[in-house]
């Protein structure tokens, strides 16, 4: 089964199509502004390979930061990625989440 996601940009309409078997990982922005919900993820090549969930700017780490549904191929720690956001290419990283460890402990 493969779901449709559609957003309007510059009035064009992008049909991201995300396959049923996917990954969540956490993306940090290397360039560009903070990914967004349904921004379209690209590996180097340009294929589409997932769809941003979430996304800001960290005030702890001092960076963007996102969320992101990607295929297994492409979830690895360390993975170059590419973010459209507003039309224009961003560089992306596949990073491990929680974003900020915990530092608390349980009595």
């Amino acid at each position: 089964m493969i779901t449709h996601r559609c957003h309007f940009a510059l009035f064009a309409c992008v049909c991201v199509s995300r396959p049923r078997v996917s990954k969540r990982v956490g993306l940090n922005i290397l360039s560009g502004a903070p990914a967004r919900e349904d921004a379209v993820v690209q590996d180097l090549s340009g294929n589409v390979v997932g769809v941003v969930t979430s996304g800001t700017h960290s005030p702890v780490l001092k960076r963007a930061i996102s969320m992101a549904y990607v295929s297994p191929a492409h979830a690895a720690i360390g993975t170059k990625l590419k973010v459209v956001v507003r039309g224009k290419l961003g560089d992306a990283e596949v990073t491990k989440m929680p974003f900020v460890p915990t530092k608390y402990y349980k009595l």
